[in-house]
């Protein structure tokens, strides 16, 4: 087991250390090891990564090296080489494995790197060898399908800064609201009430949204009987529909 290290100088073991081109690594376990294995070892992830930058990644499991790079990605890691890569003997299995994420103390902008997180940004695609990852369609591929797997209806519950909206509407129903939030539900990735208020003959309520269709759903909502008025606005107050 090998450590990514950005400070390698840091390292006391120096003679322990691997070196590639790119990368420093520090060999976490066994925590004794022979000249021999230093030296394959440095050969063998220095043929890794140049079979990574000819887009060729025969000795690598993409698969543990997708998912590790999406749970950096999604959650904005600024320490994204905090990662441990495996390997079995050749006997066992020939691949290098990326394994047990840790230090995510610097995330979801815990961090001076990431203090204003842009979902539009990619963060953690520029090194730790994912930079020539990228180019390869087996990793993009597998990358989409974990994502919208694993990632995307959870991601898409919450609003974000700049896609959440308000939704106004008026009703001479006051027992229209039920109608109104299963209609909301229909066309909104999330919803949250945040006010209701009842008088005799009225019903207003304002629903934080997250829409893609907001035309759609003004249109479904005016078809409840009772509704006088809706519409949608941007959380500075413009009116959007």
């Amino acid at each position: 087991m090998v450590q990514i290290e950005h400070h390698a100088d840091r390292i006391e073991d120096k003679e322990s250390l691997l070196q590639t081109d790119d990368l420093s690594f520090s060999v976490s376990s066994p925590k004794y090891i022979s000249k021999e294995q230093v030296h394959y070892l440095s050969g063998y992830l220095n043929n890794v990564e140049k079979q990574l930058k000819n887009n060729e990644p025969t000795e690598i499991d993409v698969d543990s090296f997708v998912k590790y790079y999406l749970l950096h990605e999604v959650f904005a890691n600024s320490e994204d080489s905090s990662c441990f890569l495996c390997k079995d003997t050749n006997s066992i299995d020939r691949k290098l494995y990326a394994c047990s994420v840790w230090d995510a103390d610097l995330c979801i902008g815990n961090s001076w790197l990431t203090t204003d997180v842009n979902p539009a940004v990619l963060y953690c695609n520029r090194g730790n060898w994912i930079n020539y990852l990228y180019d390869n369609q087996e990793f993009r591929s597998l990358l989409t399908d974990y994502y919208i797997s694993f990632f995307k209806s959870d991601i898409q519950r919450y609003p974000s800064k700049k896609s959440s909206m308000v939704l106004v509407v008026n009703s001479s129903d006051t027992e229209s609201d039920k109608q109104i939030l299963d209609t909301v539900k229909k066309y909104s990735k999330y919803c949250q009430v945040k006010s209701k208020n009842h008088t005799e003959t009225t019903l207003d309520m304002v629903i934080e949204i997250k829409v893609d269709e907001e035309s759609n759903l003004i249109h479904e909502i005016m078809k409840i009987d009772g509704v006088t008025s809706a519409s949608v606005l941007s959380h500075d107050g413009e009116i959007t529909v």
